[in-house]
């Protein structure tokens, strides 16, 4: 569950001793439409409010108070829970609050969990990507150097191997004008990142944009 904190919604919540007055103002405001209700300072998870249950009593004309709406308490994750658990709370609840140290500040729903798989999707296609442009490097040098390359099988390559056949054979690339020590660098980021990825720890974009600066670079070159 750890993987969706970034995803993850800010919890906006009441404690018990909200009144009608203040549900309305929350649900107006804040334009959600659920307020779980956390008391003991965000810690203790005791019930729910639904802004639809309470739009139709108004609707109808029927009096009401906050005893009267409320709901049994939303489902609970650690963020240490398997991701696939979280997932089935979500298919039998509207949303599920997520356990921080004892503590409620988030929510996820199943949105939350479609833009953090759509995310990743896209992480999983840049790297496809780029091992896709660094495997036509290593072919073309098996070109060059069929005898020594001869055992090479460019689709079982590690990014390793990506640094290790083009730093030894740099001034035969696309990159021999460029800088070698700069770009077996980024060989070495794109390592890191793809691992982080696959290991589904990475939430920084900064890593995201540099590969895909480096897979920008490869295509310039492979275009002059």
């Amino acid at each position: 569950v750890e993987f969706l904190l970034p995803f993850a919604k800010k919890l906006i919540y009441v404690d018990s001793s909200a009144d009608i007055s203040l549900l309305k103002t929350k649900f107006i405001e804040h334009n959600v439409s659920l307020l779980p209700i956390i008391d003991n300072k965000g810690s203790k998870n005791v019930g729910l409010y639904r802004r639809k249950d309470m739009w139709s009593r108004y609707a109808n004309e029927i009096k009401f108070d906050q005893k009267s709406i409320k709901e049994k308490k939303l489902p609970v994750v650690d963020v240490n829970d398997n991701l696939f658990h979280a997932m089935d709370l979500l298919s039998k609840h509207s949303a599920v609050l997520i356990n921080e140290n004892n503590s409620f500040s988030k929510l996820i729903t199943t949105r939350v969990v479609a833009d953090a798989l759509r995310d990743y999707s896209h992480k999983f296609l840049s790297i496809e990507s780029l091992e896709n442009k660094l495997r036509d490097i290593v072919r073309a040098l098996k070109i060059l150097y069929p005898d020594k390359l001869v055992d090479v099988v460019d689709s079982e390559l590690t990014f390793e191997q990506y640094k290790e056949f083009i730093g030894r054979y740099f001034d035969d690339t696309i990159f021999k004008n460029l800088n070698k020590k700069e770009i077996l660098k980024m060989i070495d980021d794109s390592r890191l990142f793809r691992n982080d990825v696959c290991h589904f720890k990475l939430h920084d974009n900064n890593a995201m944009r540099s590969l895909n600066k480096f897979i920008g670079l490869i295509d310039n070159l492979n275009h002059i």
